[in-house]
């Protein structure tokens, strides 16, 4: 059967679906839960594709029912959680942010932990480039003392 607009699911039903089922209002804030730019939105609607992997994801990421997003099939809920997607989709969002938050705690912890060895890394360089520097101009100064004939007393 040759598929056309009556026999395949729509897009914009299907982000509708999607939307309302995560409990979010607005087209930014739904491409904002997807991570995609909120122009990648009006593409897929303007061309009635999508890339179902990641609404896939979504969907599984939050609880929510494939069944219900894609067919709108209400009876078939996934988990508890389906009637409270919203809830989900926060604490989704307050885990991911908690989890950037370590990673830069993390982060900078390193880059002390580093930037302290490093420091003493730079003054043991410095130190030995300052005795070598010392050493070279002793060589010099010696080099020129015999070099240099020597002034006669009187």
């Amino acid at each position: 059967m040759k598929e056309t607009k009556e026999n395949t699911q729509n897009v914009k039903i299907i982000l509708s679906r999607l939307k309302e089922a995560a409990g979010l209002t607005t087209d930014t804030s739904l491409a904002e839960a997807l991570q995609v730019a909120p122009a990648t939105l009006g593409n897929w609607k303007k061309r009635d594709t999508l890339d179902y992997p990641k609404i896939f994801t979504f969907c599984e990421s939050v609880g929510l029912s494939l069944d219900r997003v894609i067919f709108g099939n209400e009876q078939m809920e996934r988990n508890n959680f389906a009637h409270e997607p919203s809830a989900v989709f926060e604490t989704r969002n307050k885990a991911q942010n908690i989890e950037r938050l370590l990673i830069e705690l993390l982060t900078e912890k390193v880059k002390k932990s580093f930037e302290s060895e490093f420091q003493a890394m730079q003054r043991q360089i410095d130190e030995l480039s300052g005795k070598k520097i010392e050493k070279a101009i002793g060589k010099l100064d010696a080099a020129i003392d015999r070099k240099t004939p020597k002034e006669k007393k009187d």
